[in-house]
């Protein structure tokens, strides 16, 4: 049996047919369909996170409200804006500074708890800080207490000296030791405003 030339010539157009077919159209789509499978995986994986993000986000809001409590009771304790560390810091520098210690120091301001309401407690507020009333008292000589009154007034958070009073022990006139005094004092500070 002879095959006819005809129906060779046709198969071989076929297969090239196929053949163009094939790298030109359909290698390209397939391909295409490959890049969009990736990107679609891609996608599905981003969703799957974002919807784990969603999932937690109430407990992220459970623990920010748990955070903005636990700021509250520490507002109630020290002033707001304060950074009282430091502020202790300075005034330990001038106990040394001038071998004295300072008594009943007592920082008036910031804010008060009383019952469950948190309320403000502040003195002088001002545009952009607010006064704090500090008291303590020293027992010193007065050269002493003149230079802590020097100091205490190149103190650079101090708005002003308001009161100072002076207690004396009663002393015989033959003591020739200097006479040490009480001297207690009211300052004003400043402080930032509240956040």
């Amino acid at each position: 049996m002879k095959i006819d030339n005809k129906y060779i010539l046709l198969i071989i157009l076929i297969v090239l047919i196929f053949f163009a077919f094939y790298n030109f159209i359909l290698k390209n789509q397939i391909q295409k369909v490959k890049e969009l499978n990736q990107k679609i995986d891609e996608a599905n994986a981003k969703l799957d996170e974002l919807l784990t993000i969603k999932k937690n986000e109430d407990k992220i809001r459970a623990l920010l409200d748990e955070n903005k409590k636990d700021i509250e009771e520490l507002k109630s304790v020290l002033p707001i804006g304060e950074d009282l560390p430091t502020l202790l810091t300075q005034f330990n520098q001038i106990e040394k500074d001038f071998n004295i210690i300072f008594n009943n120091l007592n920082f008036v301001g910031g804010v008060s708890q009383q019952g469950g309401n948190i309320a403000s407690s502040r003195l002088m507020v001002r545009d952009d800080y607010y006064e704090m009333k500090v008291t303590f008292s020293v027992t010193s000589d007065f050269e002493t207490f003149m230079k802590l009154l020097d100091k205490l007034e190149n103190f650079p958070r101090l708005l002003g000296v308001r009161k100072i009073s002076v207690s004396s022990p009663r002393e015989t006139l033959t003591t020739e030791k200097a006479i040490s005094h009480t001297y207690n004092f009211e300052i004003y500070i400043y402080s930032a405003k509240e956040p």
